[in-house]
């Protein structure tokens, strides 16, 4: 089911009868031909992509995901395992950079890893076979276009300007002040609030100074040609804005994500929310169902999880289904579990010092057994709050086989 909204459905370029109309034995500068081929494979990316990589085909799900994407301001895809999440991904970023030139885009996720893994796809993808052409856009040899790979950022400045580059959260001060037109947060579920809101977010708040002294170039230029009559104020150039695409399996109904979720959802169909002039939303939720007379499906995989789980179990509604559910059936609550998880910054934080108010336990467990399957020396320090009659664990010490404490 597809739902508009309040949204103002897109204008859609009819580039096709614009082409048709263009008189037979016209003589088109190389601008014109240019910018029509540009406006035609930004209405058939399915057909561009298939141009640039002969080998791939994309599938027409896919083909509409990565129009909403191209579309809307705030984007977020929950979709269920198998689906190609993190490749399809990789595709939106390909075709993005050469859309935009000069454009920022930045990767990432819960962990380094993910995100180099997003950016590897890239890559394979732009040196694989059957992707002459698109190897041109983004490689030469000569000049030095190639992906530069550091500790603490992958990095890929192709030939029309636009830059590819994925970050680690690990270092929070060292994300402080970095700037992107598209931000893409991959398994979001993961991100904490606190990471994508204080941030990752400010990534989008503004834009960078050599762009808007083009902007600002370009609306002088169109300023005289309107005062001349040679164009009409409606044809103004409308610049892109940033972006921000969150990509992701589905969560728990008291995580973040479903609050986002909920959130982009009534900023699109709330008459309460709705502004004309707001940002954009896109949101999609895919089952596993989205794509199942694909090939890129494993569905002997899917029936395996059926068995294993059941087809009604929580877990498989989730991770296949991409359906938000309320808590797990175990022994202990998740949803209480993850109201007493601390978030960052929270009291009580790890102790360098005891508190005067409190008594502390330490429990040890010396593992003495010399046996290749013993356990291995452990010890917790827990805080014992006479006050509030409550035990909270401070501290964990373990020791890793032939290492120390």
């Amino acid at each position: 089911m597809w739902v508009t909204g309040l949204q103002k459905a897109e204008k859609i370029d009819d580039i096709i009868n614009v082409i048709e109309s263009i008189p037979k034995g016209a003589r088109l500068t190389d601008e014109e031909a240019r910018s029509y081929l540009a406006r035609y494979f930004r209405r058939n990316l399915g057909v561009f992509f298939h141009l640039l990589q002969s080998k791939v085909k994309l599938h027409p799900m896919q083909e509409i995901i990565l129009n909403g994407l191209f579309s809307k301001d705030n984007s977020l895809i929950v979709a269920g395992r198998g689906l190609g999440k993190s490749w399809l991904i990789s595709i939106f970023v390909i075709l993005y950079a050469i859309f935009h030139p000069n454009a920022k885009i930045c990767l990432v996720a819960n962990n380094f890893r993910r995100a180099r893994e997003i950016f590897d796809h890239i890559s394979k993808t732009v040196n694989s076979r059957g992707a002459f052409l698109l190897k041109q856009a983004f490689i030469d040899k000569n000049a030095g276009f190639r992906p530069e790979k550091k500790p603490d950022m992958y990095k890929w400045t192709i030939l029309n300007g636009a830059t590819i580059f994925a970050l680690p959260l690990s270092n929070r001060d060292g994300l402080r002040g970095q700037r992107a037109n598209l931000l893409i947060i991959d398994e979001a579920l993961m991100v904490s609030k606190d990471i994508q809101e204080n941030i990752l977010r400010p990534f989008l708040a503004s834009t960078a100074e050599d762009e808007v002294k083009m902007r600002e170039e370009i609306a002088e230029i169109e300023d005289e040609l309107i005062k001349k009559g040679e164009m009409n104020s409606s044809e103004r150039t409308i610049f892109s804005k940033n972006k921000l695409v969150l990509m992701s399996s589905a969560s728990f109904k008291f995580e973040y994500l479903y609050e986002i979720y909920k959130k982009n959802i009534e900023a699109i169909v709330d008459p309460k929310i709705y502004k004309e002039g707001n940002p954009s939303y896109f949101v999609a939720r895919l089952s596993y169902e989205t794509l199942i007379d694909s090939a890129i499906l494993q569905k002997s995989s899917i029936e395996a999880a059926k068995i294993s789980l059941g087809e009604n179990d929580p877990r498989f509604r989730r991770e296949y289904c991409a359906e938000f559910t309320d808590d797990t059936q175990g022994f202990y609550s998740f949803k209480s579990l993850h109201n007493c998880t601390l978030l960052s910054g929270d009291e009580p934080c790890v102790q360098i010092k005891g508190s005067s108010r409190s008594e502390y336990i330490i429990a040890i467990d010396p593992a003495y057994s010399s046996e290749q399957n013993r356990d291995y020396f452990a010890m917790t320090v827990h805080q014992i709050d006479l006050e509030e009659k409550n035990i909270t664990q401070v501290h964990t010490y373990g020791r890793l086989e032939g290492g120390k404490i």
